[in-house]
Parts: C-alpha cells; structure tokens; sequence
C-alpha cells in the first residue's frame, strides 16, 4: 500500500491501531460522557453531563417504608385527588406537595400530578418574558427582579383575577406551572409507581364544575390544631370518608370519579407518624429541577476554584470550606393561615437585616471562617452584608458572582422562585449554616442537612432550643426562634 509523501508506515500503523482500540471501546463499553479533562472535548452544552456535573442527583425512590403504608391501605378507583394550590417559596410548596401525596395515600385516592400557583411577581416575570420573546427583542431590564426578596410574601390560596388575566397561554391553567417548574416529573413518577404502585398518578385533568366535586383544607375535617400537627393523621381517613358521604351526591348509576380539589396544607401532618423509616425517604419523593442541580453544582466548583479550596462536593457536608448564610427580612407566612399565623409570628428584632446581619458575621467569625456565602433575593441587603464583613475581615460571595457565561445566562432565564433552588442546595453542602426561625426556607435547608448528615451513616444531629431563641444542631443555627416553630417543624418533610 503507497502512502502520500512524508507518511511514515510506522506512523501510520500507530496511528491505525490507535484507532482500532478506539473504535472497539466505543462500541463495546463507552461512558455516558467523555472525561472532562480530555483536552480535545470541546463542550459547548454548558450542562454536558460529567461524573461531577450534578452532585444533587439521587436515583429513584424504592422505599418499603412507603409500599407498606400503600399496601395497607384501601384504594378507591372512583376517587380522585388534586393538587393545584401549592404557593409560596420552594419552602411552602415542597411541603405542600409532600402533604397532598401523603393525604392521596390516606384517602387511597387518585392523584392529579401537582401544579404549582405562581406568585404574582413570578406571573409578572413570566409574562414579561413571553412578550419579550414573542416580539423577538431583549430590553435587558432585571432591576425590578433584583430588588424584591425570593422568599417574600406568599401567594394566597386564591392567587387573584388580577394575576391569572397577566399569564397567557399557560398549559396548565392560568397562574399555574406544572411540577417540573421546580422538580423533577420524571423522578416523582417513577418514584411512586416504584414505591407506591397502587397509587395512579394522571398527567392531567380538566377543570370543571360538578356536583361532585368538592374543594377541601384537608385539616379543617378536625377541630383542634395544634402546633405539632394532627394529634391523629391515621384516623383523617375515617373523618374524611364520613364528610364524603355528607357532601357529595350519591349516585349509584353514575360513572363520574368523585373529585377533592384539595386545598395547601403546609404544616399539618407530622412527618414521623408513619415511623422514621417513612419519613427518611418520603421527602425524596422530589428532586430539583436538572438544570438547577447542574447550576448549584457550577457554583460550588466555582466556589472552590476561586477561593482555592479543595472541596469534595459528594459530601452530604462539606468540612473546611464556607459558612452559609440566608438573609430573609420579609414576613413569609400568609395571613389566610388564621390561626396559625399567629404561631409563626416574627421574632424581633431578627424580622429586620441589622439583628441577622450582626448575629450571622459574630458567628462565623468566633468558628474561625474566612468566607460566607449569603442566600438572599435582595441584593442591597448582600452589599450592606458585604460591606459589614469587612470589618471582620470575612468574603462573602453569593450565586450572581460566581456563575458565569453561559451559566449566568441561564441563571438569569429562571424565576426568583426557581433561582431560590440553586441557594437551597448550595447551603445544603455548608460547613455551617445560619437563618432564622421564622423562615421557612430556613427550616427546609436545617431538616435537609440533618438527612444528609444521617444518611452518611452518621447520627442524625437533634436541635434545641435555647432561652435566647436560639436552635441549633450543631450543623445549623437558626436565630429568633419560638417553641411553636420548633414544634411546627415536625411536619416539615425532610
């Protein structure tokens, strides 16, 4: 065989074998994905999948926990639950979610994949952005998402007519998103069909108006309401079938499913009723978003890189690396709780930014940290802390300025609520963590660390609560905390 001149054969023969080789090991045992490290791997996705691209990742939940409660209970093919009134922060409508399923187990009911009611700054995000792109222009305006808090003030159960004439065209009715605007659909379903098979999950259902179909607070079929939740979750299905059969229409010729529009239950059902086992994987039923988890891990690597710190992400806690801290000033509990609003009550003076500021920098500096990433949707509120940590010689960093490029842009395209999924991850992985006891984002990130913690095979930390109104585990503190927050945090799914 003649070769063009300056070919060498033994070059040739190399470089053929290579080839071979090559060839062999992609058809008979390839990797998902290339090695990040291979210099000739040009990645242009900024979510190319690597083995350390999304260290938030779990797989399916396959609990017997779970199926034991699914197989004991009695299942009724004609009843079907909704699940369309989750509102607020990612704290609240986790929760929320959560409750809805673990009610549908109870009632051995149908469930209508969740939606999730946007906030009216969100539906005024959303909108804006659908005008932008449907007049194919960029104003590059952000100032009005800037500067309102992400965890401010909670959608009522009726998001208003006001919003739902703002949101257009929307799949899955007017100020609603389905679940994958926050979680993973995917992993929901895959994870109850698995761990809950009895239970039929519908994509959708339509609205319509019905003499049977009935709009119901699952707690208001009891009458006393407690901190720490029902006083009896395993007797709900018996209150609930005797209000079935006083309010809905019999009729024994019909075919029509009997439909609860359920409405949020937030800090109801005390999540170790079931026994630890249970609420250990019960919380796991959702999983964030995938580009948000690629993002969360983007900004941990970045973290790491520029501050020079050598951090193994897959850590359920990340020892020697940064303090983490949430900002959160505004009152997040919405008043049409009633009663329960009054337990939630904020806790002066840690309702305002001087309390937390001070607190929060005092304690990472006494541990001995250099830096702090702050969680916070008002940015005046992250320079003031960045300007206040200079006189403890502490940085202090945050998302917005260690996301870069195409990640920044992505970053940029979510909503407040879902930018808020990125933080709630990142302060997951803290050395410490600090909030405060009225917030319930605060209180989903402490829940989630002491998991994470005992599911490294370590002993799940226990929080107490001191005189001054301080809780802490050891992992976490949370300032300005009552005994009814500690007490409500029971049913808040971990």
């Amino acid at each position: 065989m003649q070769f063009p001149a300056g070919i060498n054969r033994r070059y040739a023969f190399v470089a053929g074998s290579f080839l071979l080789v090559l060839w062999l090991w992609v058809a008979s045992d390839r990797p998902s994905s290339f090695p990040s490290n291979v210099p000739w791997a040009t990645l242009k996705n900024p979510f190319t999948q690597t083995n350390d691209a999304d260290v938030f990742d779990f797989p399916i939940v396959k609990s017997q926990a779970i199926k034991d409660v699914c197989a004991r209970t009695e299942w009724n093919s004609s009843l079907i639950f909704t699940c369309d009134n989750n509102h607020g922060g990612v704290g609240h409508v986790r929760n929320s979610i959560l409750n809805c399923v673990r009610f549908a187990m109870s009632a051995g009911a149908s469930l209508v994949l969740p939606n999730i009611a946007l906030r009216e700054m969100e539906a005024h995000d959303i909108m804006e952005a659908d005008e932008a792109e449907h007049n194919v222009m960029e104003t590059g305006e952000e100032t009005s998402l800037m500067e309102v808090d992400a965890d401010m003030e909670a959608e009522l159960a009726e998001l208003g007519r006001k919003t739902r004439r703002r949101v257009k065209g929307k799949r899955h009715g007017p100020g609603r998103k389905g679940i994958d605007y926050m979680f993973d659909k995917e992993h929901f379903m895959a994870s109850l069909l698995y761990s809950c098979p009895q239970m039929e999950v519908i994509p959708e259902f339509d609205q319509y108006a019905s003499s049977r179909r009935r709009a119901l607070l699952p707690e208001s079929l009891v009458n006393n309401h407690p901190t720490s939740g029902l006083e009896h979750p395993e007797q709900w299905k018996e209150v609930f079938d005797a209000w079935v059969d006083e309010h809905i229409e019999k009729d024994a010729s019909t075919t029509e499913p009997i439909v609860i529009d359920l409405e949020q239950s937030f800090l109801q059902y005390p999540t170790h009723s079931d026994g630890h086992p249970f609420a250990h994987s019960f919380g796991k039923l959702l999983k964030f978003r995938s580009d948000t988890r690629l993002l969360a891990t983007e900004t941990l690597h970045k973290l790491s890189q520029w501050y020079e710190l050598e951090l193994d992400l897959h850590a359920p806690v990340i020892n020697n690396s940064f303090f983490g801290a949430h900002l959160r000033t505004e009152h997040e509990f919405p008043d049409d709780y009633g009663k329960k609003s009054k337990r939630h009550a904020v806790s002066a003076p840690y309702e305002h930014f001087p309390a937390q500021a001070q607190s929060y920098l005092q304690h990472a500096s006494s541990s001995g940290f250099s830096l702090i990433y702050i969680s916070s949707g008002n940015l005046s509120s992250v320079d003031a802390f960045v300007s206040d940590a200079k006189i403890f010689n502490i940085d202090v960093t945050h998302k917005y300025s260690l996301l870069k490029e195409e990640h920044r842009d992505h970053l940029e395209e979510l909503t407040w609520d879902q930018r808020a999924l990125v933080d709630f991850m990142v302060l997951e992985k803290a050395q410490e963590f600090v909030g405060v006891g009225h917030s319930a984002f605060s209180w989903n990130v402490a829940k989630k660390r002491q998991e994470n913690v005992h599911e490294s095979g370590a002993e799940k930390p226990v929080g107490t609560l001191a005189d001054d109104g301080t809780w802490s585990d050891g992992f976490t503190t949370l300032y300005g905390t009552r005994k009814g927050y500690v007490e409500s945090a029971g049913c808040m799914w971990e």
